[in-house]
């Protein structure tokens, strides 16, 4: 490689040994290597958070830690996301089966009762560019948007509403029902986690839980997706880590949402993959004397996984905190 390259490289080993980082496991060569082709460094940094701070450095990280974090960091926001679309896609399934029973309001009446302001209405090229317009332009909603709302159903306004204008919809629909549906206390993870996924933001990186909510609801659709027996160390580590609450939170939403076999079966075998590939270099985390925090919360991870893939499988419960449907 060039030499102002090959010195760029060396430049970013130099960064990282000053913030303690080795390169045992993972040689300088192969971290090179590494960096030259598969994520840039600022990146690849954020996971040494999860490692002891002491003595201006971080204690026990080898570059291999960092190289298996960003790999495992990846598949699981391709799970997330995966997980997330199909919550909102088995979400807007459950809408309709809502708007079908309703027998007070067309479709056209209920985009009125969602969007009293008509921020949705398109009246003209103009609305393009103003910006108290909810849509945008783009070339793959413009001619849908020119043809259906000047004056929108509700299923017209789902194609372009992003996750948290769905979400809140479905809400203000059940507010006009006088219903309730505990599958909205869990939006606010999937929507935190789809978003954290659409955009590549690291989710491994120890991000605690800051004025935290209770857990009460969360704990129960454990119990039942555990049978009663939360693995250990999941329910404490649901406690402080955001990560693994709003992982937990997921999986329920989409048991709750999803009532397909076969979107159970492929979601389960995606489980299981992603399970597989943390399995794959835990020993390098155990005994986690400088990174307690992430070896718990990769086993977490784990269980979390395998618990949601044996329930997608096997368990078809009608009732339940796993089986909530609107009520009043």
């Amino acid at each position: 490689m060039p030499n102002e390259y090959g010195n760029a490289l060396n430049e970013q080993i130099q960064n990282l040994k000053a913030d303690g980082v080795q390169f045992q496991i993972f040689n300088e060569t192969q971290a090179k290597e590494y960096l030259d082709h598969r994520i840039n460094l600022f990146k690849i940094k954020r996971f040494r958070i999860n490692f002891r701070w002491e003595e201006g450095e971080y204690q026990g990280v080898d570059f291999a830690h960092l190289a298996d974090l960003a790999s495992v960091d990846y598949q699981l926001r391709l799970f997330c996301g995966y997980i997330a679309g199909r919550v909102e896609h088995d979400l807007k399934l459950r809408f309709n089966h809502l708007l079908m029973l309703d027998a007070q309001h067309d479709g056209y009446a209920v985009a009125n009762l969602i969007d009293p302001r008509q921020e949705y209405v398109f009246e003209g090229e103009a609305d393009f560019r103003d910006r108290s317009k909810k849509f945008s332009h783009s070339p793959y909603t413009e001619d849908y948007i020119r043809s259906y709302l000047s004056e929108p159903e509700i299923w017209n306004l789902w194609e372009i509403f992003d996750l948290s204008a769905l979400f809140n919809a479905y809400k203000d629909y059940l507010a006009t029902l006088q219903k309730k549906d505990h599958l909205t206390k869990l939006f606010g993870s999937v929507r935190r986690l789809r978003n954290a996924a659409a955009h590549n933001t690291c989710l491994l990186i120890g991000v605690p839980r800051r004025n935290a909510p209770r857990t009460e609801y969360i704990d129960s659709c454990l119990k039942a997706l555990f049978n009663n027996s939360i693995p250990t160390p999941t329910g404490s580590v649901i406690k402080k880590s955001q990560l693994a609450y709003d992982f937990a939170s997921l999986l329920c939403a989409f048991l709750i949402a999803t009532q397909s076999e076969e979107a159970r079966k492929h979601a389960a075998d995606a489980a299981l993959q992603l399970s597989s590939r943390i399995r794959r270099n835990i020993r390098l985390y155990i005994p986690g004397t400088d990174c307690r925090e992430l070896t718990a919360l990769l086993a977490t991870l784990i269980n979390l996984c395998d618990g949601f893939a044996e329930y997608s499988m096997n368990n078809h419960k009608q009732s339940g905190p796993l089986f909530y449907v609107p009520w009043k």
